[in-house]
Order: structure tokens, then sequence, then C-alpha cells
């Protein structure tokens, strides 16, 4: 019973990883997985004060992480109003 479980979570991590790809910032991966936080969870988690207890040390990359988290924030809740 733990295998859909942990194919979910393969497809989690695997979005996750395109995501930070995309804005290139693949090096946190292992960080946001390391702590189950994914992209359903993102926009919700999103705060400069979390990604650097995350260990993003570098103001600029959590910025980038924090304008891109806005982003799909705004995708999620365009998705909620049209379906």
């Amino acid at each position: 019973s733990s295998q859909p479980q942990s194919a979910t979570l393969l497809v989690a991590s695997q979005g996750l990883l395109n995501w930070l790809k995309s804005i290139k910032l693949q090096q946190y991966a292992p960080l946001f997985i390391q702590e189950e936080l994914f992209l359903d969870l993102l926009p919700d988690f999103a705060s400069d004060r979390i990604f650097e207890k995350l260990g993003v040390r570098s103001a600029s990359h959590r910025k980038r992480l924090m304008k891109h988290c806005r982003m799909l924030s705004a995708h999620r809740q365009h998705l909620l109003q049209h379906s």
C-alpha cells in the first residue's frame, strides 16, 4: 500500500524539479524534497524567512523563488475560478 504513495511522491518530486529547473534553481530540489515541500504547497509556504530557513542563503535566489511562487499561486487561483 506504500506503492501509490511513493509513486505520488515521485511525480511530485519530478514536478518540483522541472519547476526549479525552469527558474534555474534546481540545486535546491533536495532541500525542498527533504521537507516534502512540493508545488501544491509552495504558494502557501512561500516567504523569505521560510526559504532562508530551508537553506536558500542567496537573497536573490529567495527573491526569484518568491516571485515564481506568486505566479504559481495566481495560476492556481485562475484554474480554481475556471473549473
